[in-house]
């Protein structure tokens, strides 16, 4: 169904568009039978399009020239060909290119500009791309250019009232990544999207009050913090409730946690960073989706135009 609605987009784009979706057709054949007719029929039909000037033509003889799938391969020309498809806007040819300056594969590293290619596409909604701006976040070759263009994009992003983005950003003012660190401004992102009930922001703004980070400590908000979190299945949540009940946090402020439970707990302040990156990707409906690291990883090992 999804080859039927791609090659009628770009049967309704003119000449270049009819050879694009044959040699789509083509392709998806090849794919079927394993016929290499097939597959230089559509290679032919994709370089007819893309001298035409077709971005999505282009971006898979990008592809093809990267892989040595129906083209010889040479990553230079294939970098040339995704430069052209992503220089007129077609977002998975963005990605590719991001992810070669990333990677530093064919093209010179350069996180740079690998965050300006992937912004370009995920602003068109490319998950992929999404996810590996996420993961350059914590990737110790970004840079502080590199990471600083990448938070601009989460706080654009938050404060066009994604709730994901506003608990990563909770996250990178919490962390100083990309942004100076400022705990009492990652309270206030993390409150915005806990009250629109992103799970990974109410358990991480449960430790805030539980720790007094940012924000003056009371343990009752942080037990209620932690019972929305856990309301929603979070094991860590439970799990502090549990810690808490046992030692009286939360119940009565005139009974505090040991000095030996909160010494634990300050050890585990780094594991937050993880848990609320983790946290920070569930989907609206509270599902699961491929955490942002894998999401990066399995971008940057294949090529994001297959066809």
């Amino acid at each position: 169904m999804e080859s039927r609605r791609t090659i009628a987009l770009l049967f309704s784009q003119g000449v270049a568009g009819i050879l694009a979706g044959l040699g789509h057709l083509h392709y998806v054949r090849y794919k079927r039978t394993g016929s290499l007719k097939q597959l230089a029929l559509a290679a032919a039909r994709f370089r007819k399009a893309a001298d035409r000037g077709n971005a999505a033509a282009q971006t898979v003889l990008g592809y093809m020239h990267y892989n040595g799938e129906g083209a010889t391969r040479d990553p230079v020309l294939a970098a040339e060909w995704y430069r052209k498809a992503a220089e007129q806007g077609f977002a998975r040819a963005q990605g590719a290119l991001g992810t070669m300056y990333w990677v530093g594969d064919t093209l010179a590293k350069d996180p740079v500009l690998a965050a300006e290619w992937y912004r370009r596409a995920a602003e068109q909604g490319d998950d992929g791309a999404q996810g590996a701006l996420v993961a350059m976040l914590f990737d110790p070759e970004t840079g502080p250019k590199g990471l600083a263009l990448v938070a601009d994009w989460v706080r654009e992003q938050a404060d066009n009232g994604s709730s994901d983005a506003e608990a990563l950003l909770g996250l990178l003012q919490y962390t100083g990544r990309g942004v100076h660190q400022n705990l009492a401004l990652a309270a206030g992102w993390y409150r915005r999207a806990a009250r629109r009930g992103h799970v990974g922001a109410q358990v991480a703004l449960g430790f805030l009050y539980y720790n007094g980070d940012g924000v003056q400590r009371d343990l009752r908000l942080a037990a209620e913090w932690f019972r929305f979190a856990a309301g929603q299945g979070n094991a860590d949540a439970r799990a502090m409730l549990g810690a808490m009940h046992r030692v009286g946090g939360g119940e009565s402020q005139e009974r505090a946690p040991d000095a030996d439970w909160y010494g634990e707990l300050a050890d585990r302040r780094d594991e937050l960073a993880h848990a609320i990156l983790g946290a920070v990707v569930l989907d609206g409906d509270g599902g699961p989706k491929d955490s942002a690291i894998e999401t990066a990883v399995d971008f940057r090992s294949r090529d994001r135009a297959n066809p």
